[in-house]
């Protein structure tokens, strides 16, 4: 079982789709569907907005934020993160929630073809050269930005691009990995 990926300078494109990996492989395991189901119970059939708040408030309030060291950064397994695969060890950055959160939307049904219930990462960059600085996910209702701000932004794709210098006016580009 892979708990951890270590990136190395890798691109972009490359970190995005090690976290969606981290996402796939893990959101059919059974601790992460019984901590989203338990997590999402008593809200209604198909709550979307109320279960991505659930969600990600769950992960704000129970999940610290760790920043990787500058010479290692890396993209650990949603069980690490969640605190579901050691019992001393719970926490990570944003790479690491952002896989954490994946899962378990993706556990209840996120990414399966419905066009109410899908959640993506969004890279953001800035500075010349683009790189990457920051990853949030991006669901129909909602910015979730899983850094150390640990908070959840209303847009509609009008608004989008606004709500996302406002967070951080430096931004240069983004772009919904999908």
């Amino acid at each position: 079982m892979i708990l951890a990926h270590w990136k190395d300078n890798k691109s972009v494109g490359e970190t995005i789709k090690d976290i969606k990996n981290m996402a796939e492989k893990y959101h059919t395991h059974e601790k992460i569907r019984e901590l989203a189901v338990k997590l999402i119970v008593n809200t209604g059939r198909k709550n979307y907005r109320d279960w991505e708040k659930r969600l990600s408030n769950y992960l704000f309030q129970n999940v610290p934020y760790i920043p990787d060291m500058k010479s290692a950064d890396g993209i650990q397994s949603p069980l690490l993160t969640l605190g579901l695969k050691l019992k001393n060890y719970i926490g990570g950055d944003c790479d690491c929630h952002t896989a954490a959160l994946l899962s378990l939307l993706e556990s209840i049904g996120y990414n399966s073809g419905n066009e109410k219930a899908w959640a993506y990462p969004i890279s953001v960059s800035w500075e010349k050269n683009h790189v990457m600085k920051h990853v949030f996910i991006i669901t129909p209702y909602y910015l979730i930005d899983t850094s150390e701000r640990k908070k959840v932004y209303q847009y509609t794709p009008e608004t989008l691009k606004q709500v996302l210098k406002s967070v951080y006016p430096g931004i240069t580009a983004f772009k919904v990995w999908r």
